[in-house]
């Protein structure tokens, strides 16, 4: 009679991972909860209707101060220091715009201005 060696496959048991594969684990585990829960937790009580409050007044002092900056040109002065620069400059102040033209719906001289503001740029 002849024996039959059993495939390897069959013969290999399983492994435990070593310590330090284990650590990662529950490592990354604990991390995944403690910013995971509060974030689910905080996104399940926005009622949605708290970005349509009023701009501070401060808030349209800051944008005409961007404003001012760009005419005088700092947008080509941040394109001097990386490629990109004059239009995150541009980008961000377009958000400005949007940001406070949809957090003050009612203000149709303010809407007015951004729309004209946004196609001049």
């Amino acid at each position: 009679m002849t024996a039959t060696t059993p495939p390897a496959a069959a013969t290999k048991s399983r492994t435990v991972p070593p310590p330090t594969a284990l650590v990662l684990r529950l490592f990354l585990l604990a991390s995944f909860l403690w910013f995971a829960i509060p974030w689910l937790f905080t996104l399940s009580t926005v009622n949605g209707t708290t970005c349509f409050q009023p701009a501070p007044a401060a808030t349209r002092h800051d944008l005409a101060s961007i404003r001012n900056r760009l005419a005088a040109g700092d947008a080509q002065r941040m394109h001097h220091l990386f490629p990109e620069g004059r239009l995150f400059s541009y980008s961000f102040y377009g958000f400005t715009l949007i940001n406070l033209a949809t957090a003050n719906p009612h203000d149709t001289s303010f809407r007015n201005e951004t729309l004209e503001e946004l196609e001049r740029l």
